[in-house]
């Protein structure tokens, strides 16, 4: 036991210590009590005395002579009623000269209980893993509020190397080397084939000499399991490693303690969640320390193969709180377990690890919760974007961004509840890439004109556009507009008298399908980094600048 572990357990609170040495190099074998001056001199090597408050204090000239004399009899150090404000300079310059710490307590300890306590403490063979754990656990309590403070009380107190990894084994915060993460050692406790992941501790062999410890830092027993800390030790006592391994969890537990503080915070105001995903996507490639700890709190899985989603709201000045509402209401209803963060002009949720029936049906799915909503809320009309899966936050990023793209294509159906998916390497994702020039849109719209010049409510040319995407059925459109199949016949009767077109001829309705795309889509806007610049306030990285739109 050293003086270090004793003196952190908590026995003393608010005591101070005067010396030049190190106490993490002071062996302590007993504690003992000393109530007058002369059974100073039967101390013990080893002994840490514990001076009566009555007899001994810090102000007293004479406490010169007892300090030498503990010194001289290899005593581990002193404990004395005081501060160390009251000492006389003679009585610091001993402690300097003889390297014996001196303990400063302003309490009037019992000095009976306290020894009797402290002494068990130290003698009891089974408590050295215990000194060292709760020394974890005091340094954690104590200084502990962020991942960093976490990973250097561990290190520093464990005297091991410690670090703090993301879901995709990113380094976020501590000492590990390079090759640590990419061990097979560490595939296989975190891997796939570790049943989900590793959801619990896993000891492994690191090479001859060393083991890696591995914790997961999950809020709750459902929560995502987006941090692990890991620890590499020597591969030699076993006690050792057993005290890491606790220790380790006991640091989970304090780190879970503060992320649930962080999720209270998060609950009560909905902006920080929309602030969080612009920071979270902005450091896709690297996310800080930081961001992985709030996006932890707010409850969001960062591994895994992400399926982005991009909700959007058009109508009568639909208010934006009760759309949400509705809009996780409905997905609930659905078992899909998504909370809708604000982003841009709507909306996004993701999905992780969709098995191929929930893809196969997720655009269906989805279609079903925008009906929903717009039955909930009269006067909105929903649409949505579904984007390509990807992996981890790099995947969630293009995903969210195909998924954007795909929405603007839905909302330029202009039906109910629209949905839209751009494939890899489908035809939609060359019609909404950034491909379209001006004068491709120009001319788009000039081909319209007769029927924007003469509908100004622009049923025509929704009713065209639908009749194309429903590969020329006037009886799916009609259903997709919500009107009378007789209705539609009818538009396009006069279409087809304002359009100096061949609607039979293919080429020419490919080209009136593409126009109609172009001018309810527009131009595009920009790409995914100019929608980051715009969130955090810096320049665009394009010669043009560019408006993101509200």
């Amino acid at each position: 036991m050293t003086l270090s572990n004793l003196l952190a357990f908590g026995f003393l609170p608010g005591h101070e210590v005067v010396t030049t040495g190190d106490l993490a190099h002071r062996v302590v074998r007993s504690v003992v009590a000393v109530s007058a001056h002369d059974e100073i001199a039967g101390l013990r090597p080893g002994e840490f005395a514990v001076l009566d408050h009555t007899r001994f204090a810090a102000s007293d000239p004479n406490l010169a002579g007892t300090i030498v004399r503990a010194a001289s009899q290899g005593a581990s150090g002193l404990l004395v009623n005081g501060s160390a404000d009251q000492l006389p300079a003679t009585t610091r310059e001993l402690v300097a000269r003889s390297g014996l710490p001196l303990v400063l307590t302003g309490q009037n300890v019992d000095v009976r209980r306290l020894v009797t306590a402290m002494d068990r403490f130290v003698r009891s063979p089974d408590l050295p893993d215990a000194a060292l754990i709760n020394t974890v656990s005091h340094r954690l309590c104590s200084t502990v509020s962020d991942a960093e403070g976490m990973v250097r009380v561990l290190s520093t107190t464990l005297r091991c190397r410690v670090g703090l990894l993301d879901a995709e084994g990113r380094l976020a915060v501590g000492n590990l080397p390079a090759e640590v993460v990419r061990s097979q050692a560490f595939r296989r406790a975190c891997g796939p084939s570790a049943g989900g992941g590793g959801h619990t501790q896993q000891v492994r062999a690191l090479d001859d000499d060393s083991l890696l410890i591995i914790q997961p830092v999950r809020l709750g027993p459902t929560g995502p399991l987006n941090l692990r800390l890991v620890a590499v030790v020597p591969n030699g006592p076993v006690a050792y490693a057993r005290t890491t391994s606790v220790s380790l969890s006991v640091a989970a537990w304090a780190f879970v303690a503060h992320l649930a503080t962080v999720a209270v915070v998060l609950e009560r105001q909905q902006q920080p969640r929309a602030g969080l995903l612009a920071r979270l996507l902005a450091e896709a490639d690297a996310p800080s320390s930081e961001v992985l700890e709030q996006a932890t709190a707010a409850g969001w899985r960062l591994g895994g193969r992400h399926t982005g989603v991009h909700v959007r709201a058009t109508g009568h000045e639909p208010t934006g709180m009760a759309v949400r509402y509705r809009l996780r209401a409905a997905l609930e209803a659905r078992d899909l377990a998504a909370d809708p963060v604000p982003r841009d002009d709507g909306w996004v949720v993701w999905f992780t690890d969709l098995d191929p029936d929930e893809d196969g049906t997720l655009l269906r799915t989805m279609r079903g919760v925008l009906l929903d909503v717009e039955r909930s809320c009269p006067g909105v009309r929903m649409c949505a974007g579904v984007g390509v899966p990807g992996n981890g936050t790099g995947g969630l990023r293009d995903s969210l961004q195909d998924a954007r793209r795909a929405c603007t294509m839905a909302a330029a159906r202009n039906v109910a509840g629209a949905v839209e998916r751009i494939g890899a390497s489908s035809v939609k994702r060359l019609l909404s890439d950034q491909h379209a020039t001006p004068s491709q849109v120009d001319l788009a719209e000039r081909l319209l004109l007769p029927l924007t010049s003469a509908d100004m409510s622009g049923y025509l040319t929704i009713t065209l556009s639908c009749y194309l995407d429903n590969e020329s059925s006037a009886t799916a459109t009609a259903l997709s507009l919500g009107v009378h199949r007789n209705t539609v016949l009818a538009r396009l009767d006069r279409i087809r008298t304002l359009l100096d077109v061949e609607m039979n001829d293919p080429d020419e309705r490919l080209a009136l399908h593409l126009a109609t795309r172009l001018v309810h889509g527009g131009a595009p806007t920009g790409g995914w980094e100019d929608v980051v610049a715009a969130e955090h306030g810096v320049s665009s990285p394009s010669d043009t600048p560019r408006r993101v739109r509200d």
